[in-house]
């Protein structure tokens, strides 16, 4: 995070991480208590021009600490609470990151979360592992120009990649490419039935590959009652 930081007080840069295991933890000093779906984080990236690369797949970990505790692993952005936080040109790479599925009963928490408004993310040449709720979460509005290829994704505990836009045309230009998810989905049910991949409007989905579907879920969930016709899959 302070090597975040540095790079972002002075208008961006890339944060480059040699090959090793990184273990993270929730920033928040109290191990007891939540600060909600927003602050609960590990690293997090609120500036403009922030790239966080590793030296490849399986060389590069970050890692969750296997406790109780939840936490988005790396936060992009910021809803709430006060200002909302909106970044651009940014990009995690070639790394891995573990989360904590077999050891919280938290299932809010992402392994790449990236809130409303954000553009030009880059999510590229990634391994995700052990989510307990989204492999990516992209959450809620308004992103353009958003790509999130060569992934590998498995084990989740909801999607595996949940890329919504609750309003119609607040974003376009975003590409998902190249990404097998495995074994997502582990707290679907038929009242809450997860996704392999679920998008809404102005999302294009590429060559992508869903195995190990549970019941009450599906491998590519395109669109709802609210965005008909904005999603090419």
């Amino acid at each position: 995070q302070a090597a975040v930081d540095a790079v972002s007080s002075t208008g961006g840069g890339q944060v480059y991480l040699p090959a090793g295991t990184y273990l993270v933890e929730n920033q928040d000093a109290d191990s007891t208590v939540s600060n909600g779906w927003e602050l609960d984080t590990c690293v997090e990236i609120m500036s403009s021009n922030v790239h966080l690369k590793g030296a490849g797949t399986g060389a590069t970990v970050i890692k969750k600490t296997q406790n109780t505790r939840g936490a988005h692993i790396i936060k992009i952005g910021r809803r709430s609470p006060g200002v909302p936080v909106q970044v651009s040109h940014c990009s995690v790479s070639a790394l891995s990151i573990e989360g904590n599925i077999d050891t919280t009963s938290n299932t809010d928490n992402n392994l790449i979360d990236v809130s409303s408004g954000c553009t030009d993310i880059t999510l590229e040449d990634l391994e995700l592992k052990n989510a307990p709720a989204y492999g990516i979460g992209m959450q809620r509005d308004g992103f353009s120009n958003c790509l999130i290829s060569d992934v590998v994704i498995e084990e989740t505990g909801r999607d595996g990649i949940d890329f919504k836009m609750d309003t119609n045309a607040s974003g376009l230009g975003n590409l998902i490419r190249n990404v097998t998810v495995k074994n997502f989905g582990r707290y679907t049910t038929a009242q809450v039935p997860q996704a392999g991949i679920d998008v809404r409007c102005g999302v294009s989905v590429r060559d992508c590959y869903v195995d190990g579907t549970p019941a009450n879920a599906v491998g590519c969930r395109v669109n709802n009652s609210a965005d008909l016709g904005e999603t090419q899959a």
